[in-house]
Formats: structure tokens, C-alpha cells, sequence
């Protein structure tokens, strides 16, 4: 992955997957937008508040499929 531009709360990443062989398979491209919170410092997470927020807010399962024809890569799939 890279970032070639960021600035003014914004950015873009690029990435790149390959084959343990060396085969280019994916190029992906994101862009993100950052808003600062100035009401002041957030109180401290403690690691188990954190993993525990975590596991009621996030997304359902995921499960890995083995794609046909990729037999070194995988991707992710929702599992509903």
C-alpha cells in the first residue's frame, strides 16, 4: 500500500495484491475523509471496553471462500 496524496483532512491509498508467484491479482483504491472532534480529549479505552464495542457494533461474520483458479490468494465474502 501507498499513500501518494494527503492533505487538509483528506487522502487516497492505493494497494496492490499479488500471488506468491509474484502475479499481480488486484489493485485496489480508497479515498478517506478526516473530521477533527475539537470538544477536547477523549476519555482513555481501556482494551476490553474497546473489543467489547467492537463486537456489538461491527458487521455480521465473515467467512473465507477460496476463490477458482486462486489458489494462493482468498477474499472475504459477507457469510449471509
Amino acid at each position: 500500500m501507498d499513500c501518494p496524496r494527503g492533505g487538509s483532512g483528506r487522502g487516497i491509498v492505493h494497494g496492490r495484491m499479488f500471488t506468491r508467484s509474484g502475479t499481480l491479482v488486484a489493485v485496489t483504491t480508497q479515498e478517506g475523509v478526516v473530521r477533527a472532534d475539537i470538544r477536547g480529549p477523549a476519555p482513555p479505552i481501556t482494551p476490553a471496553k474497546l473489543c467489547l464495542d467492537h463486537c456489538l457494533t461491527s458487521a455480521p461474520p465473515f467467512e473465507f471462500i477460496r476463490l477458482p483458479g486462486l489458489a494462493e490468494t482468498s477474499r472475504i465474502y459477507p457469510s449471509f
